[in-house]
């Protein structure tokens, strides 16, 4: 008989583990929520800004110091974190400087980019720093 009792009482650890499950729940609903709402911006920014359609694949026109050079997305965003990376990655695309070309304008030295962007290629192909090794009394 005390079995049955003892059953049908709930026991306050369980309604304490229950009010914190319920409150757990709440907390990820309102995150999901935020997520949901970031997500939403982030796609906005992107519409504005350029990117939805960018690809690693995209051969990207470059003027660089009034010289032309060509590259692939892939190669100019190579290095995780690099100025490069963020330039190109595709959610700035409609705010970079073009020429009257429509290519991108880069206000740099180009045969110093040129050699940036050798070593880019090696480093995506994974033989970034024996290169530069071999490279570095140049």
């Amino acid at each position: 008989m005390k079995n049955k009792k003892t059953a049908k009482r709930k026991s306050p650890h369980l309604s304490k583990i229950q009010k914190q499950l319920s409150k757990r729940k709440a907390h990820i609903a309102a995150l999901d929520e935020r997520h949901e709402v970031l997500l939403k911006r982030q796609k906005a920014m992107l519409k504005h800004h350029g990117g939805l359609d960018a690809k690693a694949s995209d051969i990207i026109q470059l003027n660089v110091g009034g010289r032309d050079v060509a590259a692939s997305r892939e190669t100019l965003m190579a290095v995780a974190g690099s100025r490069l990376e963020e330039l190109f990655c595709g959610k700035w695309e409609n705010r970079l400087l073009r020429d009257e070309k429509g290519r991108v304008f880069l206000d740099l030295d180009p045969s110093a980019f040129e050699q940036v962007l050798e070593y880019l290629y090696h480093f995506k192909l994974g033989c970034g720093e024996e290169y530069f090794t071999r490279h570095e009394n140049d």
